[in-house]
Formats: structure tokens, C-alpha cells, sequence
């Protein structure tokens, strides 16, 4: 019975080093915002821009965001790629807007790099859509 006891205390030891060596103990769960890689991963024909490092997404058909009067504030940019590539998107890239599109604040907000805005607006043949940061957490 000892040798038992004692059998299950070893490997228990032993579980719980190896488990702190590989950096799996105690269990942790990490959140981070959601980057373009996965996005179009999941979704190929998602509309979405990267600013500052966040990604945008498409949110001009949602009624809630339609009832807002939102109004357009200081240009941020223009649109420098139209890409779909999983690999190396970057800032001002975008999946569905084409190159030279361009890309302001909402009405209240500032823009200064680094800081990103929770909304942004892109002016497209003369109609406004509305895109939201994604954040995680």
C-alpha cells in the first residue's frame, strides 16, 4: 500500500514538472484581438481593413449602426493594397476597397498613429461605410 501511495505521488511530481517546463501550468487562456490572417481564414469574403495594427470589419448594413448620424471627421488615409493574402497585411490594406480609397475618423473622433478609433469611415463612390475595430477581451 506504501509503495502505491507512494508510486502516485512520484508521478504526480513528475506530471506537475513537466507541465511547468513546457509553460502549460498552471493553464492560462490569453486573449488577443483577432488578427487579418484569421479572419480571412475563416471567412475568405470578409470585408476588412487594418489600421494601427486592429483590423476593421464591415459593419455599414447593421441596423443599429444605421440609425446613428454619424458624420465624417479628418481623413486618416487612403487604402494602399487591396489584398486577400493571408501572409504580410499590413496597415491600410483592405480585402474588398480598392487602392486610393479613402479612410476617416467619425465626427468626434481624433486620429494620431498608434490610436486608433473604435469606427472608422471609408468614402466610396460617394457612399459612406462604416467599419468597426475588432477588439478581443
Amino acid at each position: 500500500m506504501r509503495v502505491f501511495i507512494f508510486s502516485i505521488i512520484v508521478l504526480t511530481l513528475v506530471v506537475l514538472a513537466i507541465l511547468s517546463v513546457s509553460s502549460n501550468y498552471p493553464l492560462t487562456f490569453s486573449t488577443h484581438n483577432p488578427t487579418a490572417r484569421e479572419i480571412i481564414k475563416e471567412n475568405p469574403n470578409a470585408d476588412i481593413i487594418k489600421l494601427d495594427g486592429l483590423v476593421y470589419s464591415n459593419v455599414s448594413d447593421q441596423d443599429r449602426i444605421r440609425e446613428q448620424n454619424i458624420l465624417v471627421g479628418e481623413k486618416i488615409g487612403e487604402v494602399k493594397k487591396k489584398s486577400s493574402s493571408t501572409w504580410w497585411y499590413q496597415d491600410f490594406y483592405a480585402t474588398k476597397l480598392p487602392t486610393g480609397t479613402e479612410i476617416y475618423t467619425i465626427d468626434e473622433d481624433s486620429y494620431e498613429k498608434g490610436d486608433a478609433p473604435f469606427y472608422i469611415l471609408v468614402k466610396q463612390d460617394e457612399k459612406i461605410f462604416i467599419y468597426q475595430a475588432l477588439i478581443e477581451g
